[in-house]
């Protein structure tokens, strides 16, 4: 009788088995991507900004010894040319104004002409320099926009244009031509959105124009409208004129901290210790709403019947810190005369010289701005007063109590500080500061603003790269594996694999060429060439599937791109490692700022609603998701037949129990429709613990471009919520909370599946008492019966604080994730079993084993896939947690 040997009765074994207990088997399949040249990919990045140097020069008015000051500070304003070149504001036709009740949201006035609106002339609407060119093909936003930079401060932007005749950094005069008006971007023609051939005829073309203000750094819309109807001017300097109008010396710095920014949006401003009011000031003072949804009111100072024929003196006095020497500036409006005696002055930490002494007023309908008054560094006080001359010009002789007013207002303060500053003629710090003992210049100066040069540190520019593309070709068979590996764990980013294949005379190299050894006559479908570049299947980014299983029964545990290939040429093979589709968020840095709301969506014909309570536009956290993952390039990737059969993403909708109810609409992202985002009103459905409400992003959202990557934007908008964003088995990504009462759907047992287990309880870093404290400040205890057993009734204490957390159900929760989370980390499984491919990370499963006395329900942490050819064994390593019921009191 010959022998068998325990090999040859494998092999026997290995080809009668059928039905459930067939061979396992792997197919790894890769996509061939062919490569057509001519794509040209438009890169937006930003290198550089520009900010403006201001050079100051100190200037003051002495006094005449009578109780006034021997000059006046006139003030130089440029008024606007109207930005649509040969016409007026009454020639346009204005078809939405700036931030009005029914459109809320739109930032800038919109304008067409009764003929020839589209591809007419756009101008500058004063001189500057061009900071931003943007060329967008979106029909979303702006579409193609300027942003020029005005010696004055202040920022104008021209949207929806045709073309652009202007460069970044370029330098224009008032009225020059800067590009025609066109209807790219968010524009609407009856209603709807315009298609190609409407647009290409003009549809929807109208001039977005807006003018921004800088408040901190930072720029902000302003109604532009007087600009452009002559009631304001663009003031850049100022002069003080007169026998006792004094220079000294010159300083320069860029704007720093903002020290103060005074609306007078509340009555009860002048409350604030910084703040010191005359005794007369609350008989002579209301308050005046601004028009067109600004912030603030006017501090509208009246002078009626009362006080005519007698001279009033009043105001207020302002003390600040400043760390740094800066400048205020504030605006004004009146039908004051300076020939009557009516003053307005400010004083600035000396009450003998005047910084400002105005000598003229040009009516309450036009507004006045006053630039760049100095303020030392140190404590300093500022007075600003107003004197009434108790004349009026136009009263008749019978007058009644109705004639006779005269009204000065003031819409705001603003101080803010010169950092790095700079000075001239070698004068140190002290002897430029008025309130040192070494100066020789006097207190309270009036500083002059030249802008003499223009500092460029981030810049806003376009690159079109000449990339081509790679398009589906055919799917290949790898029918040399040798082995695989799958890893998956809800700790990691991604999920890995890793596939070894034999690779004889190297013609599945990402580097074979028939040319280089002629003598093998060998030729490989694994590497072509594209132009002058050899290209390699089995290289980075190529898709690959990986399926597993028994016979003819398979299923797919791993969709992904390839990362990189290890070749040993000992052993004659070639392992390919590879990550999920969620490598797409890894490795995409930011190419765009990403702003939540972005004013480009939001601006122009987007309809208005109201949100949350609050006129500011919600995003749901899974629609910024939404967002991101497009982005990243996570939507509209599939080509391949048996990839169409799945979605490319599955989001939840994001919720969060709140006490409260909340009504209006938030923004979602639109089902199969990438990039696309609506208003939906908010489904607030109350339940026993609270109202369960749209989970929203925190307003004005951002990440700037080129700082992070799209899974670390991820990461950002999830934390502190018990959501997970991961991509599946199939490539789709997933968001959705993290659930850890999924059903049991695998039992694994000492005496028939178990291969091998690893057990670990460790309580050392538990805790089974925490105090949560929510936003209402008040604590509430919650205890883990369970865990407190475990401990013999020590109770460990763990305090924690959450702003967000509401109602007792949202502690709760918190309480239940964080006693879980601990429980995970005491009690821990390692088993191995016979490959069951069907098995996913969360899925719960049963686990008995008589050595290590275990009979209890635990949760997939992480799963390790493993396959080999030569031994023909498909086997899983599960690391599992402990899954019991929590018991909280």
């Amino acid at each position: 009788m010959q022998l068998i040997t325990d090999e040859f009765k494998k092999l026997i074994r290995n080809r009668l088995k059928a039905g459930s207990q067939a061979r396992p088997r792997c197919v790894v399949e890769v996509d061939r991507l062919s490569y057509v040249p001519g794509r040209v990919e438009t890169l937006d990045f930003t290198t550089f900004d520009i900010q403006e140097i201001k050079k100051v020069q100190q200037r003051w008015i002495a006094s005449d010894g009578s109780g006034d000051f021997d000059g006046t500070t006139q003030l130089q304003g440029a008024s606007a040319v109207f930005p649509i070149h040969g016409h007026t504001h009454e020639t346009a036709t204005k078809t939405s104004g700036y931030k009005t009740s029914s459109r809320p949201s739109h930032t800038g006035v919109d304008y067409v002409l009764a003929s020839g609106t589209f591809k007419a002339p756009l101008v500058a609407v004063w001189a500057g320099k061009v900071k931003k060119v943007v060329y967008s093909n979106s029909t979303t936003g702006y579409g193609n926009y300027i942003d020029i930079l005005h010696p004055n401060g202040l920022l104008s932007r021209y949207a929806h244009l045709n073309t652009v005749s202007v460069t970044t950094g370029q330098e224009v005069s008032a009225g020059a031509i800067i590009g025609t008006l066109g209807n790219t971007g968010n524009v609407r023609s009856k209603g709807k959105v315009p298609s190609a051939a409407e647009r290409a005829a003009g549809a929807g073309a109208h001039l977005h124009f807006e003018v921004h203000k800088s408040i901190n750094n930072t720029y902000v819309t302003v109604n532009p409208e007087p600009y452009l109807v002559g009631s304001a001017k663009a003031y850049k300097s100022v002069q003080n004129v007169g026998g006792g109008a004094s220079v000294g010396e010159e300083i320069e710095g860029y704007p720093g901290e903002l020290r103060l920014y005074e609306t007078f949006a509340t009555r009860n401003w002048h409350t604030l210790s910084r703040y010191a009011i005359d005794t007369n000031f609350n008989d002579l003072v209301t308050y005046e709403t601004i028009t067109n949804r600004e912030r603030g009111n006017w501090l509208t100072y009246t002078f009626g019947f009362k006080q005519l024929q007698q001279k009033i003196t009043t105001g207020f006095n302002i003390t600040l810190n400043m760390l740094n020497a800066g400048f205020m500036n504030l605006v004004v409006r009146s039908d004051f005369k300076y020939a009557e005696g009516d003053r307005f002055r400010v004083f600035v930490g000396n009450s003998n010289d005047a910084s400002v002494n105005l000598g003229t007023f040009e009516g309450l309908d036009n507004i006045q701005e006053l630039k760049d008054i100095y303020v030392p560094r140190g404590e300093v006080t500022i007075r600003i007063e107003v004197v009434f001359g108790g004349k009026h010009d136009a009263l008749p002789t019978n007058y009644a109590p109705r004639f006779g007013t005269k009204k000065l207002s003031i819409g705001y303060i603003e101080v803010q500080e010169l950092g790095s500053m700079s000075v001239s003629r070698n004068k140190t710090a002290e002897q430029l500061d008025p309130t040192s003992g070494g100066s020789t210049i006097q207190q309270g100066y009036w500083v002059e603003e030249e802008i003499d040069d223009i500092m460029f540190n981030k810049v806003s520019n376009k690159m079109d790269i000449v990339v081509g593309d790679f398009v589906y070709m055919d799917t290949r068979t790898l029918d040399n594996v040798t082995s695989v590996s799958v890893n998956n764990s809800l700790d990691q980013e991604t999920a890995g694999a890793s596939v070894t294949i034999t690779n004889e005379n190297g013609s599945y190299s990402p580097t074979h060429s028939p040319f280089y050894f002629p003598e093998l006559n060998l030729k490989s479908v694994f590497t072509y060439w594209a132009g002058n570049y050899l290209i390699g299947v089995l290289s980075n980014n190529t898709p690959i599937r990986i399926y597993l299983g028994y016979g003819s029964h398979l299923v797919r545990v791993f969709t992904g791109l390839i990362d990189r290939t290890d070749e040993v040429g000992e052993g004659v093979s070639l392992t390919v490692t590879a990550r999920d589709m969620y490598k797409k968020a890894v490795d995409k840095v930011l190419t765009e700022d990403k702003n939540y709301p972005d004013v480009n969506f939001l601006e122009d014909d987007t309809p208005d609603f109201e949100i949350l309570d609050i006129e500011k536009v919600a995003w749901l956290k899974s629609a910024v998701i939404h967002d991101l993952i497009a982005h990243a390039g996570l939507i509209g990737w599939r080509v391949v037949a048996d990839d169409l059969r799945y979605p490319d993403a599955v989001i939840e909708e994001s919720y969060i129990i709140q006490i409260n109810e909340k009504a209006g609409t938030v923004l979602k992202a639109v089902p199969g429709e990438e990039g696309q985002f609506e208003a939906v009103p908010i489904d607030s459905i109350p339940t026993p613990q609270g109202w369960k409400n749209p989970y929203v992003e925190a307003y004005g959202r951002s990440f700037d471009q080129f700082s992070a990557r799209v899974s670390d934007c991820i990461v950002e908008v999830l934390k502190d919520t018990n959501y997970r964003a991961y991509c599946d088995r199939y490539g789709t990504f997933r968001l959705e909370p993290i659930r850890f009462n999924n059903p049991v759907v695998e039992s694994v047992d000492c005496t028939e599946n178990l291969m091998s287990i690893s057990k670990n309880t460790d309580y050392s870093r538990v805790r089974s008492h925490i105090i949560i404290v929510g936003s209402d400040g008040k604590p509430q205890s919650f205890v883990d019966k369970e865990l407190l057993m475990e401990l013999k009734g020590e109770v460990r204490t763990a305090v924690v604080q959450l702003d967000w957390a509401d109602t007792l159900e949202m502690k709760r929760q918190v309480a239940q994730r964080l006693f879980l989370d601990m429980k995970r980390v005491a009690r821990t499984l390692q088993v191995r079993i016979p490959g069951n491919p069907a098995l996913d990370v969360l899925d719960r499963i049963d686990v008995t084993d008589r050595n290590t006395s275990t009979y209890a329900t635990y949760t997939i942490k992480g799963i390790q896939d493993a396959y080999d050819a030569e031994s023909g064994e498909y086997t899983q390593t599960l690391d599992l947690f402990w899954a019991g019921e929590d018991v909280i009191v």
